[in-house]
């Protein structure tokens, strides 16, 4: 059970009034050497050998943007934007991936975007699963992403219940703070990918670019808040794949703003 773990278990930080910390694979093998952290993964090196020999350009893209791209950090969160949203998920056969989801990550982790799941499990507190269950559910997550090549560097759960009114809750920054903390960033570089209003209030609350994914049942409601100019985000998209997209380019031009270096990134 829950309550039988120990204070620090493999789930991070354990029980408390800032969230759970679990399933964490840690980057700090792939971010030895920041400039080439790009080739430090072994799955990254048959695209090493195919792109950048046979596209230069992408050599001095990768070089020049290293640093760049090393301080962005996109936050996702799950049911609705990554998976399919049925409900709470109780068990690892209901975690069903949403199509192109995994390649979206892939294509992050490829440009050496930290990648970080953010996301509200109050079916913990209310007894519909325990953290060991919901940390199965994760390695499911990370066993399916895997087999793209994919990888989430880290997850952040709150497992409260809402009427605790905790400060990791989303749109509650605690979350990201915690993150924030642990890989010393700076949340104005980063955005928050999500299907629900409270994706895009919580990327309001840090300072942060929040990115619309119309993929979940809570898509519409969100839509019209951001309609209505209750919530400002950068982009909506019909795919975390397009949103994805949207990011890698606005990455680009803000790095061409800086830089004047006229670089256009497309699919």
């Amino acid at each position: 059970a829950a309550s039988d773990l120990p204070a620090r278990s493999r789930f991070g930080e354990g029980w408390g009034g800032e969230g759970v910390l679990c399933s964490v694979r840690r980057a700090s093998k792939r971010r030895e050497n920041k400039a080439g952290g790009l080739f430090q993964h072994p799955a990254r090196r048959e695209f090493r050998q195919v792109v950048i020999y046979s596209y230069p350009w992408v050599l001095w893209l990768l070089v020049m943007n290293a640093k760049t791209l090393a301080a962005v950090t996109v936050f996702l969160d799950r049911d609705g934007t990554l998976n399919q949203d049925s409900g709470y998920i109780t068990s690892p056969s209901k975690l069903v991936l949403l199509p192109g989801a995994a390649q979206a990550v892939a294509r992050l982790n490829r440009a050496g975007i930290r990648v970080v799941l953010v996301t509200n499990q109050s079916g913990v507190a209310r007894g519909f699963f325990t953290l060991a269950e919901l940390h199965d559910i994760h390695e499911k997550l990370q066993s399916v992403l895997k087999t793209e090549g994919a990888w989430l560097d880290a997850i952040f759960v709150c497992p409260h219940h809402p009427v605790e009114h905790c400060w990791c809750r989303k749109p509650n920054p605690g979350l990201l703070d915690q993150a924030a903390t642990q890989f010393g960033l700076d949340l104005t570089c980063s955005y928050v990918v999500g299907d629900k209003d409270i994706d895009l209030e919580l990327a309001h609350r840090v300072g942060a670019l929040g990115v619309l994914v119309m993929t979940g049942p809570s898509s519409p409601e969100a839509l019209k808040a951001m309609e209505s100019g209750k919530l400002n985000v950068g982009c909506v998209t019909d795919s975390v794949n397009e949103a994805v997209d949207w990011i890698l380019q606005d990455v680009m031009k803000k790095y061409d703003g800086e830089r004047g270096s006229g670089i256009v990134v497309t699919r």
